[in-house]
């Protein structure tokens, strides 16, 4: 609806195709797990990764929004996939195309990220005391990763999966 200047004054809710869930690949779950642990507090980082061995996650129908949480399964919007798709058919073959992947996984990590780490969190929250302090010790007596490492096997797997969907 316009008003007399023109002004919206209410436009409709963006319509998302009602599709049948697609789960992701489980190569999905280890890649975001190394890459949501290595942008988070590192006594996370196990749990993060025990939290992503735990949940399903899916491309569907998300009204409104980005992704939608339930207690074990997470659904990111199928605009986004559409969206990261786009991008990756108007790339070359090859790494630019691969660029591109990386890119559009990073975004997944991100979008997911906040979520992971408050489920990561209530994780370590309702362990013992001393299992707390046992992660807390351990994560501190790992060195950090090294920046060479960031393209670790899981992401270099799931940038391969995602490069050959376009």
């Amino acid at each position: 609806m316009l008003d007399q200047a023109g002004e919206v004054l209410e436009a409709p809710a963006a319509k998302e195709p009602e599709a049948a869930p697609a789960p992701l690949s489980p190569v999905w779950n280890t890649a975001l797990a190394d890459l949501i642990a290595r942008e988070s507090a590192a006594p996370l980082a196990a749990a993060i990764k025990e939290v992503l061995r735990d949940v399903a996650i899916e491309w569907g129908a998300v009204p409104d929004d980005l992704l939608r949480a339930w207690d074990r399964r997470i659904r990111l919007s199928g605009r986004l996939r559409e969206a990261g798709q786009a991008s990756l058919r108007g790339a070359a073959p090859g790494q630019e195309r691969a660029e591109q992947a990386l890119r559009f996984i990073l975004e997944v990590a991100r979008l997911l990220g906040p979520e992971i780490r408050t489920r990561a969190q209530a994780l370590l929250e309702a362990l013992p005391e001393s299992e707390q302090r046992r992660r807390l010790e351990a994560a501190a007596a790992e060195p950090p990763p090294e920046l060479d490492d960031a393209l670790d096997e899981s992401v270099g797997k799931l940038i391969a999966l995602v490069a050959r969907s376009a």
